[in-house]
């Protein structure tokens, strides 16, 4: 595994509770500063993870992890992706509320390759990660 990129955001030590993943902070990559964009990856090979921090869950934060997934699709070498992932999952970490009308626009937006989820703390982050190496 190559050498890991700071991670600033890493607010739940995924870095060690994901070992068998490799941690990107997305405003490391160089081109990503200047687009919106989600705040974690974790490359498991044939899984990738994208990862949202928010206070507050809404309608945005899913748009904004759908845009990173469709982009990390389309140029998966930016994001340092050199497999070829059979599964995308795109997680809003929030540690507080979560707006009910994000979690509907969240379902409705469930499709194909990509899934989304809701993870509310950092006990909860790593057990909803897991459950997908499973499936």
């Amino acid at each position: 595994m190559k050498e890991e990129i700071f991670l600033a955001r890493d607010k739940c030590d995924l870095k060690t509770k994901m070992r068998e993943c490799e941690l990107i902070d997305l405003d490391k990559i160089y081109g990503l500063q200047e687009t919106k964009h989600a705040d974690l990856l974790l490359n498991c090979g044939e899984l990738v993870i994208i990862i949202e921090e928010t206070s507050t869950m809404r309608s945005a934060d899913v748009t904004q992890i759908i845009s990173t997934i469709d982009n990390l699709m389309k140029d998966k070498e930016k994001y340092g992706i050199r497999t070829d992932p059979k599964k995308y999952i795109g997680i809003v970490h929030s540690n507080s509320r979560v707006d009910s009308i994000g979690i509907k626009f969240l379902h409705s937006k469930t499709k194909g390759k990509m899934i989304l989820n809701i993870a509310n703390c950092c006990d909860d982050l790593p057990k909803k990660i897991r459950k997908y190496f499973s499936k």
